[in-house]
């Protein structure tokens, strides 16, 4: 855009150039002409300086744009040539579309023309073309990327949520299996051939894992309900006796017999618990072996 702002003045710079050249002219009537010229376009704005610096002609309807030069900067996109950025003079003016369209930020050349006098040019023309239209079509164009770069990135973020959602379905599957799993459903098992593969590893430890439970809960059980029924009769006996001894007046010596009698069921009750305690520890790998000194020779 910037290289066709340049050869937009530069065209209209040679035609004006012409007219202010033509050596049989008086300057009023290069001036009409000049002006003539001007009219035909609908964002352009020009100034003459003569040799003395004093503003000979500018746009009609429009400041001088001599009075905004000071603030001009040097165009660095422009390709050759001394092209300047100029903000100001901002003004109400006709756009490309229908309407009018406020125009405040210029692209501004200027270059000696006219007959020579002392072997220098008698005017200095400033030409400005307005680059409103350029920045609006540029801000709209990057206000519509920014949009639809939004919008694709929330698409994205969507569609990533969506995939993730769907690929957790299986562990959320697993999971809620898990979680129905109790201490009566001990025998369950999952089904590593529902599950992708990357959790088939899983579910294959957490199924030795719940077996390696059901053994241990099992033997647990057993345990328990060999202790109640082994101590059961024994306990049974030493009620029976003791309610046998108090339901009527006894000797020392019966009550003794008793005693002896309940003292030989104590006694197998505690061998009874020791040795059950000791199948436990050896079914739970929790026996210490015991390391003796041996004399071969002896």
């Amino acid at each position: 855009m910037p290289e066709q702002d340049i050869n937009d003045l530069k065209e209209i710079s040679a035609t004006l150039e012409r007219v202010l050249n033509h050596p049989d002219e008086t300057q009023a009537r290069r001036l009409m002409t000049l002006e003539d010229i001007v009219s035909g376009y609908s964002n352009v704005l020009i100034s003459l300086a003569n040799s003395h610096g004093k503003t000979v002609y500018h746009s009609p309807g429009a400041p001088d744009i001599r009075e905004f030069t000071r603030d001009a900067i040097p165009d660095k996109d422009a390709q050759g040539g001394e092209v300047y950025l100029l903000s100001g003079p901002t003004m109400m003016m006709p756009g490309h579309g229908h309407g009018h369209m406020e125009h405040s930020n210029w692209r501004m050349i200027n270059l000696p023309v006219g007959p020579l006098v002392d072997g220098k040019p008698i005017y200095t023309l400033y030409i400005a073309l307005s680059i409103d239209f350029h920045l609006h079509y540029i801000n709209d164009l990057m206000n519509k990327l920014i949009m639809t770069a939004s919008v694709i990135s929330i698409l994205i973020v969507f569609i990533v949520l969506l995939a993730v959602h769907k690929g957790h379905a299986p562990i959320r599957s697993v999971s809620r299996q898990i979680q129905n799993i109790t201490s009566k459903d001990l025998d369950v098992r999952l089904d590593p051939q529902t599950v992708p593969i990357e959790l088939e590893q899983l579910v294959l430890s957490f199924n030795h894992m719940i077996e390696r439970i059901e053994d241990v809960f099992t033997r647990q059980s057993n345990f328990s309900a060999d202790i109640a029924h082994e101590i059961r009769t024994p306990i049974t006996n030493l009620i029976t006796q003791t309610e046998i001894a108090l339901s009527q007046s006894r000797s020392q010596k019966e009550l003794e017999d008793v005693l002896y009698s309940n003292l030989e069921e104590l006694t197998r009750m505690a061998k009874m618990v020791s040795d059950m305690l000791f199948l436990a520890q050896a079914d739970n790998n929790q026996l210490i072996p015991e390391k003796k000194m041996l004399n071969p020779g002896g």
